[in-house]
């Protein structure tokens, strides 16, 4: 009985430290000389990159299209540094173990 108590409160220590992976979205919008507001940025490649600690490089590990209203989302991202890049620009982030976490939007001059 002793033996199975302790086994239960080692599964139940183990169990509170559980890394969660997260849903994050964001949304890329643009602006130019002639817009007089910052429009949504359709159909633009965002891809999405994790910081390696071994290798100290930015890996890329998936990519997504934005939609119609300039939004991306990448499923089910477990916690760490990541960067995604659209149109050549670089933003750094931070993952948590939250379940859904936003990212600040990304503005585009054209």
């Amino acid at each position: 009985m002793r033996a199975f108590l302790q086994l239960l409160i080692v599964a139940a220590t183990f169990s509170s430290h559980k890394v969660f992976a997260g849903d994050v979205r964001g949304r890329v919008n643009a602006t130019n000389a002639f817009a007089q507001y910052n429009y949504p940025l359709a159909n633009t490649l965002v891809v999405l990159s994790r910081f390696g600690e071994a290798s100290g490089k930015w890996i890329p590990v998936s990519q997504a299209y934005t939609n119609s209203f300039g939004e991306y989302f990448f499923r089910s991202m477990p916690p760490g540094r990541y960067q995604v890049e659209v149109d050549g620009q670089k933003y750094i982030f931070v993952v948590t173990s939250e379940r859904f976490q936003d990212i600040a939007p990304i503005l585009i001059r054209r």
